[in-house]
């Protein structure tokens, strides 16, 4: 998972398919989301050793580059956006040699009155190695001084030069003739700016190609500015798979206490929580690529729920109406329908479509943080004609004692009325239930044999019909 303004009043903690909510301070473009490169500073300069002493006017085309879209890196075939960080990401340099070198420079402002506060960036990393000696090898490099005095901040200066041995490198499998070629995949890594609150620190991404101008350096970076509470859902109540920041040598999962190590790899199973639960993991970099950090976050589950629907018989040809309600969850809440057919709605709570063939389908809700829940359903159609005997025998003996309406999908008949007269014109029975009929009785007598006559009116499909005919009750 990528970082797009990731900070945490503590510390933080990236996840695999897992909500975080955040509350972001104001670094103006420090993510590059505006699509250009204003508010940062850019280098053009020599290598080696980095020198870099000309401020250009603004980014220079193919030396401080926007990139953008779904393209991967000709060599690490990696991709040229941070991953799940948003549209745009930056690359410094090129793939063509000449002892260019690159920068690219951010004044970070660290809010005053906080004492914890760590800076978290992604970057990713391609050389040739030419096999020079170290001083005259491609590289790339992040630093970061104390605007006011200069001064370097601790464990914030990384320095990657070309080497066989580089760790977390890989070699490129398409070189395009250039020799090898070594990469590094997008990685996070964290500048701890404890004690610098209220002050102005500077961030320096440096890329530079080999002393003898032969061979090239280039590298991609993604950052950004905020102040975060870090808060993670667990979904649906399921344990927790979390991963800490890719890119880093160990890591050691702790409960907040650090009394009880849970796990000592990137990715770690924690316990279902029943609650808030708080969690940390120290990072250990690879030697001499900076100092430990530690990470904290807080696990809670969801509480995303939904009704749930019964299989159902509907008329064939009629309009299927039924609604969904999600309670709980976060943010905005999403409904999808499935299958995805013309007749099926998009995110819609009620679902109103004639449905052709009888259908099973699926109702899923998620919301904002990716937990989701789901209920399926069965949809059988019919033809809902329904009919009526001509006769029945209401003598309690258990069989066809009623005279009732007979059919399937009753409930799609609206605005139902029944009623029957005997041959004086009298009414004897009146109900507005379909499901209810006449037992043969009015006012407490039962009556005598003979013909009586009904009138059934009843709306299907917004039209209203109107059923007529006889019946004979029998003793």
């Amino acid at each position: 998972m990528c970082i797009k303004a990731w900070f945490s009043i503590l510390f933080v903690l990236f996840f695999t398919a897992i909500g975080v909510e955040a509350q972001t301070m104001d670094q103006p473009n420090i993510d590059f989301e505006t699509g250009g490169t204003s508010v940062w500073n850019y280098y053009i300069g020599r290598c080696c050793p980095l020198v870099l002493d000309t401020l250009t006017a603004s980014a220079l085309p193919n030396r401080h580059t926007i990139t953008s879209g779904n393209g991967l890196d000709y060599f690490g075939n990696f991709p040229i956006v941070c991953p799940g960080g948003g549209n745009y990401s930056m690359r410094l340099g090129n793939n063509i040699n000449g002892s260019e070198a690159e920068r690219a420079e951010y004044y970070v402002h660290v809010p005053a009155g906080l004492t914890n506060y760590s800076l978290v960036f992604r970057y990713a990393v391609v050389f040739q190695e030419p096999g020079h000696p170290d001083t005259a090898q491609p590289r790339f490099a992040v630093n970061a001084y104390d605007s006011a005095t200069g001064a370097p901040i601790e464990c914030a200066q990384y320095l990657f030069v070309a080497s066989s041995a580089l760790p977390g490198f890989k070699d490129a499998t398409e070189t395009g003739g250039f020799g090898p070629v070594k990469y590094k995949e997008w990685t996070t890594a964290s500048i701890n700016l404890s004690g610098y609150e209220g002050r102005t620190v500077i961030v320096h991404f440096t890329s530079g190609d080999c002393t003898y101008g032969g061979h090239f350096a280039y590298g991609y970076i993604d950052i950004s500015g905020g102040l975060f509470a870090v808060s993670t859902v667990v979904c649906n109540k399921h344990e927790a798979l979390v991963s800490g920041p890719g890119g880093f040598d160990k890591y050691y999962w702790y409960d907040s206490t650090f009394t009880n190590l849970i796990d000592s790899s990137q990715f770690v199973s924690l316990p279902n929580p029943t609650g808030s639960t708080k969690y940390a993991v120290i990072l250990k970099p690879f030697p001499g690529f900076g100092c430990p950090d530690t990470l904290f976050t807080t696990l809670r589950p969801s509480d995303l729920d939904m009704n749930r629907f019964e299989d159902m018989v509907i008329c064939n040809g009629s309009n299927l109406n039924v609604t969904a309600v999600g309670t709980g969850g976060e943010g905005v809440l999403r409904y999808a329908w499935a299958p995805e057919r013309p007749e099926i709605c998009g995110n819609c709570e009620t679902l109103t479509a004639r449905i052709t063939d009888s259908v099973t389908l699926r109702i899923t809700i998620s919301d904002t943080t990716g937990c989701n829940i789901s209920d399926t359903f069965r949809i059988t159609l019919d033809s809902c004609s329904f009919t009526l005997p001509n006769a029945f025998t209401p003598n309690n003996d258990g069989k066809n004692d009623i005279f009732r309406v007979i059919g399937i999908g009753l409930d799609y008949y609206k605005n139902f009325s029944f009623s029957i007269f005997n041959r004086y014109g009298q009414r004897v029975y009146f109900s507005k239930d379909i499901y209810a009929g006449w037992d043969g009785v009015l006012n407490d007598v039962p009556q005598d044999i003979g013909v009586f006559f009904y009138m059934v009116i009843y709306t299907l499909d917004g039209e209203q019909k109107m059923l007529k005919g006889d019946v004979t009750l029998v003793k």
